[in-house]
C-alpha cells in the first residue's frame, strides 16, 4: 500500500575526513608532518597556512637540492581518495652574501660573512628630516659646526653609543656637497660676479679667519679652530685616492690639507680682488677701505 510516510530520499553530504602535508625523501624513505587536520571535501575545502623551517639533519637528507613535499589521505603511495606532491628545488648559494640589517630605523650592511676588517657600513641617514627643520630657520643652522655632528643610531654593536654624521660612509660624498661643495662653488660663482662680499660670506662656512669656531660639541682642535668645515678638520681616507689617481679630488679626500690649502689662497684672492675694486673706485671713502681689509 502506498504512504506518504514510507518514502526513500537521497541525501548528498559532503565528507569530512583527515589530511596530511608531510614531506619526503627517498633516502631512507623519510616521512616528516608538517600538518594534520579534517577538511570537509564541500568543494571549499582548504588548509590553514602552514610554517616549516628545515633542520640541519632535513637539508642532510634532501637530494640533489630537491625537497617533495606530499598532501593527502594517507600516508606513503598507497592511497584511497587520492594524493599530489610537490618539488621544491633549492638553489645553492654561490658564496657567501652580506645582508641587510635595520637597527634603530638605520639600515646597515653587515658584512661579517666576508670576513674584511670591518663588520659594517652605513646605507642610509636620519639627518634629512633635521636638515629639512633646521633649513626652515637659516642656512647658517644647516652649515654650522654642530649640525655636522647631529647624531645618528649607533652600530648595531656599538652598545648604543650614538655616532655624528660619518663623512666616510655610503652617504659621504652628500655630506662632502652639503657643507663643503655647495659653498665652495657658490662663493666661486659669486667672486666670478665681483660680489667679494658675498662669496666671503660663504667661504665662511668653510673658512673663517676672523672668528674662531664656537662650537657646542664637540669642540674641534686646536690647529684646526678657524676652519667651519668638518672633514677638512679630519684626518683624510687614504683609500679615496686609490680609485683615481690623477683625480684633485680624490686626492684632496685622501689628504684635506688640499682642500684647506686651496681654500685658504681663494680667501686670500678675493681679498685682494676687492681691495683692487675699492681702489679704483676715486672717492676718498673707498680708497681707505683697502688697507682695513688687508
Amino acid at each position: 500500500m502506498a504512504n506518504n510516510l514510507n518514502s526513500i530520499r537521497e541525501v548528498w553530504k559532503p565528507i569530512r575526513i583527515e589530511f596530511e602535508l608531510w614531506h619526503f625523501t627517498s633516502k631512507g624513505s623519510v616521512y616528516k608532518d608538517i600538518w594534520k587536520g579534517n577538511l570537509t571535501l564541500n568543494g571549499a575545502a582548504k588548509t590553514p597556512i602552514c610554517r616549516y623551517e628545515l633542520t640541519e639533519a632535513d637539508k642532510i637528507s634532501i637530494d640533489n637540492s630537491i625537497l617533495t613535499i606530499v598532501f593527502g589521505v594517507e600516508r606513503g603511495h598507497a592511497h584511497d581518495l587520492g594524493w599530489n606532491h610537490f618539488k621544491l628545488i633549492f638553489a645553492p648559494k654561490p658564496r657567501p652574501a652580506p645582508t641587510l640589517l635595520e637597527h634603530q630605523g638605520a639600515l646597515f650592511l653587515d658584512l661579517n660573512v666576508v670576513g674584511v676588517g670591518f663588520r659594517y657600513v652605513r646605507l642610509n641617514s636620519l639627518f634629512a628630516k633635521e636638515f629639512s627643520r633646521k633649513a626652515q630657520f637659516s642656512l647658517e643652522s644647516v652649515l654650522n659646526w654642530e649640525s655636522q655632528h647631529t647624531l645618528e643610531p649607533p652600530y648595531p654593536d656599538a652598545a648604543n653609543v650614538a655616532q655624528p654624521l660619518d663623512f666616510n660612509s655610503a652617504n659621504a660624498r652628500y655630506f662632502w656637497e652639503i657643507f663643503f661643495h655647495v659653498p665652495h662653488l657658490i662663493a666661486h660663482r659669486l667672486h666670478s660676479e665681483f660680489d667679494y662680499i658675498g662669496a666671503e660670506n660663504w667661504l665662511h662656512n668653510i673658512f673663517n679667519p676672523q672668528i674662531r669656531v664656537q662650537a657646542l660639541n664637540p669642540p674641534p682642535q686646536e690647529e684646526y679652530r678657524y676652519w667651519a668645515c668638518r672633514p677638512l678638520a679630519e684626518p683624510g681616507i687614504a683609500s679615496y685616492e686609490l680609485d683615481n689617481l690623477g683625480d684633485p679630488d680624490a686626492i684632496a679626500y685622501s689628504e684635506p690639507l688640499h682642500y684647506r690649502k686651496n681654500i685658504f689662497i681663494f680667501y686670500v684672492n678675493n681679498l685682494i680682488a676687492r681691495g683692487d675694486m675699492l681702489y679704483r673706485q676715486l672717492t676718498r671713502p673707498p680708497s681707505t677701505k683697502p688697507n682695513c681689509i688687508m
